[in-house]
């Protein structure tokens, strides 16, 4: 993907004669271009909500194959100083199910699985009577009537432990170390639905959980092989990881949240009492990998994302299917499709999109698909409002004539 701005927050590397090979970006911190005129807007909404010396954010625009802005500001560890890059790694949150809907549709096209499956093809210790009317199509868009029967307080975790086996003791333990397997073993015992299934969307994760075992049972190969041959590699994206709490990932940020009250036994908190970590170890249902999992740089996370919406992973026909809103999310002129929502304004511009948080990750992600334009936001703090600085850079776009 080409670039024509860039504007790190960390030192660059000393110029050499290779550097007409290189892509465009400036020392100094400064814009080389801005043929689009939304350089100093956009940079002055980042200064107004992030700060270089607290966690911060990135925030990436592309036109067709092009970058046209980036900017990295803040930090991305508070234990080592490490500034944030376009390159940083990050958790994508529930982005995540955007590529995790690409899989099933990519299997489908392979001949492997069909949308219409039951959910009990693949599960067949689940009830017939319950799931036996639960598609993958269901799962993906949010309207199965699958329950988040997770325990959440512990008075919900004494039920649970009295009748579902676990590995663990201690109801924060599983919240916040539990895997797929362990955090979807609720279902194995769950003998009704919110809704009957396709009449209503209600967002959950387990359910997208159960996709990671779909993928692996109709592939043959594990998950994260399989998303790294079909998905990410046709994007020309090598680097990624799907949380795994065995590995350390090379260039991870971690995320905070606003400190308060005393520090916490075992959590990190900034030399000046500021941010605490909320991530791995400290934040609940992390570790499960289809519906939230993803760790990725912003610079990759767009690229694959453009090379989605650009045909380049699936076929235009499975595209299309990411364009068919299939339930209305509540929202006036949004519904979902098949893992992302969709949101037509008055012109009748279509708006591919998710913004989410996980532990202290925030992920925004928007495609317009008929202007060729898309920008990401991904942070590594809670407290700030995505949605109002959201509408702020969608604003911006908009009076350059971008969307």
């Amino acid at each position: 993907m080409k670039k024509v701005i860039l504007r790190p927050y960390f030192f660059c590397a000393v110029i050499t004669a290779l550097a007409s090979l290189l892509t465009l970006q400036s020392c100094s911190g400064t814009h080389t271009h801005d043929n689009y005129g939304i350089t100093a807007a956009l940079d002055s909404i980042i200064d107004s909500e992030f700060q270089k010396d607290a966690p911060g954010a990135v925030i990436m625009v592309t036109h067709a194959d092009t970058v046209i802005y980036s900017n990295a500001t803040g930090l991305s560890r508070l234990d080592s100083v490490a500034s944030l890059s376009e390159n940083t790694m990050l958790n994508a949150a529930s982005s995540t199910k955007t590529f995790t809907a690409a899989a099933i549709l990519k299997l489908a096209e392979q001949g492997k699985l069909s949308l219409d499956d039951k959910l009990t093809d693949y599960f067949p210790n689940f009830n017939k009577d319950v799931f036996g009317g639960i598609t993958l199509r269901h799962v993906l868009a949010h309207t199965s009537g699958i329950p988040d029967g997770r325990p959440a307080n512990n008075e919900q975790w004494e039920k649970y432990i009295t009748e579902t086996a676990s590995v663990f003791g201690y109801g924060p333990d599983f919240r916040i170390y539990g895997r797929e397997k362990e955090l979807t073993r609720f279902l194995e015992s769950l003998d009704s639905l919110a809704f009957e299934p396709g009449t209503e969307f209600d967002r959950q994760d387990p359910p997208y959980m159960l996709l990671l075992s779909v993928i692996e049972q109709a592939s043959g190969e594990p998950f994260e092989k399989w998303m790294k041959d079909n998905i990410f590699a046709p994007a020309g994206v090598t680097r990624f990881a799907y949380i795994d709490p065995s590995k350390y990932i090379h260039d991870m940020a971690h995320a905070y949240r606003r400190a308060e009250g005393p520090a916490k036994p075992k959590v990190f908190r900034s030399k000046d009492g500021r941010w605490e970590e909320y991530d791995y170890g400290e934040a609940d249902f992390f570790l499960t990998r289809a519906d939230r999992g993803l760790y990725i740089s912003p610079a990759d996370f767009t690229k694959a994302l453009h090379a989605l919406h650009a045909g380049k992973i699936i076929s235009p026909e499975s595209l299309a299917l990411f364009h068919v809103p299939l339930v209305s999310t509540g929202n006036p002129g949004e519904g979902y499709s098949l893992g992302v929502n969709i949101f037509q304004d008055s012109s009748g511009l279509e708006k591919l999109y998710h913004r989410s948080t996980r532990g202290g990750f925030v992920t925004v992600e928007a495609a317009y698909p008929a202007k060729d334009v898309i920008y990401v936001i991904f942070s590594n703090r809670n407290d700030w409002d995505y949605n109002t600085f959201s509408a702020k850079v969608e604003e911006i776009l908009t009076q350059k004539g971008l969307i």
